[in-house]
C-alpha cells in the first residue's frame, strides 16, 4: 500500500528537485516509525532486564536518529540550493497535492 501511494505521489510531481524532496521526506517518515519501534523495544529490554538486547537495540536507534539527521540537512541543502520552494512560483506552475504533502512532511 505504501508503494503504490508513494508511486502516485511522485508521478504527480515534475519537478526533479520536488522528487527528491518527496522521496527523502517519505524515507524519514518510515524511519520515524522504525524509531518508535526501537525505542519500544529498548522499553521492553530494560523491563525484563536484558541489558545485551538493550545496547543491540539502542546501536540500531543510534543509526536511525543519525539517518535522520542525515536526511534533514540533505533537505536543507537540496531546499537552500536549489530554490525549491520558489520553483513553483517561478515555472508558472501551482503546487499539487504531493509538493504541499512533501513540505508538510519535511516541517514536521
Amino acid at each position: 500500500m505504501f508503494i503504490e501511494e508513494h508511486r502516485r505521489d511522485l508521478a504527480e510531481i515534475s519537478s526533479p528537485t520536488a522528487r527528491r524532496l518527496c522521496v527523502l521526506t517519505q524515507a524519514s517518515a518510515l524511519i520515524q516509525f522504525s524509531i518508535g519501534e526501537f525505542a519500544t523495544l529498548i522499553a521492553i529490554a530494560e523491563m525484563i532486564g536484558n541489558s545485551g538486547v538493550c545496547l543491540l537495540l539502542d546501536g540500531c536507534l543510534a543509526e536511525n536518529t543519525a539517518f535522520i539527521e542525515r536526511t534533514k540537512r540533505l533537505i536543507g541543502s537540496i531546499v537552500e540550493g536549489n530554490g525549491a520552494t520558489t520553483h513553483s512560483a517561478t515555472s508558472g506552475q501551482r503546487p499539487t497535492a504531493s509538493t504541499n504533502k512533501a513540505y508538510r512532511m519535511h516541517k514536521q
